[in-house]
């Protein structure tokens, strides 16, 4: 029992548990099958979500394309696509209240209710993936959610705070909608 309470098993056992639980998250297979009623892409990341998203459009992926457009200013593309639309596609940007994924999935909600949409696809970064499908899940009852996964470039310290916030994420989540 005293070897378990060594620092270094503690933080080696610590380590090994942010690894797996990092493959989880980021392992969220792309599994796109067919046209769908919207591509929804959650706030934030680095510009891979909006990239991914416009990719899928060119596509034909849906006749709508919703970008979540959270509080923060920094997303200058996204604005820029709310701002300009597009010809080849409607796209709505709600902005959800609170600012969070638990606030994006209830906006996606109320344009599900009010649209009819049966079936999305969700694009968000991979870290992301999982928590916020999950949410889109859970609080849109019926609705099949695709994920497709937007491939991030953190490096090491970002990708293990980010795995650490995501996990504390996924536990709110499983109380939420």
């Amino acid at each position: 029992m005293q070897a378990l309470m060594n620092p270094r098993v503690i933080a080696g056992l610590t380590l090994l548990i942010l690894i797996a639980y990092g493959s989880w998250v980021t392992g969220a297979p792309n599994n796109r099958l067919r046209p769908v009623d919207a591509v929804v892409v959650h706030a934030g990341g680095e510009g891979e979500r909006l990239e991914l998203a416009l990719e899928l459009m060119e596509r034909q992926a849906a006749p709508t394309l919703v970008l979540m457009r959270g509080t923060n200013p920094d997303s200058p593309d996204l604005n820029a696509v709310c701002d300009a639309g597009s010809e080849a596609y409607e796209v709505v940007c709600p902005t959800p209240d609170p600012d969070t994924t638990i606030g994006e999935a209830q906006a996606l909600r109320l344009l599900v209710n009010q649209r009819g949409w049966d079936e999305i696809i969700a694009v968000t970064s991979d870290y992301h993936l999982r928590r916020a499908t999950h949410l889109d899940r859970e609080c849109n009852p019926g609705l099949a959610v695709y994920a497709q996964r937007a491939d991030s470039d953190l490096g090491l310290l970002r990708t293990l705070q980010r795995t650490i916030w995501e996990m504390g994420g996924m536990i709110q989540a499983a109380f939420t909608c």
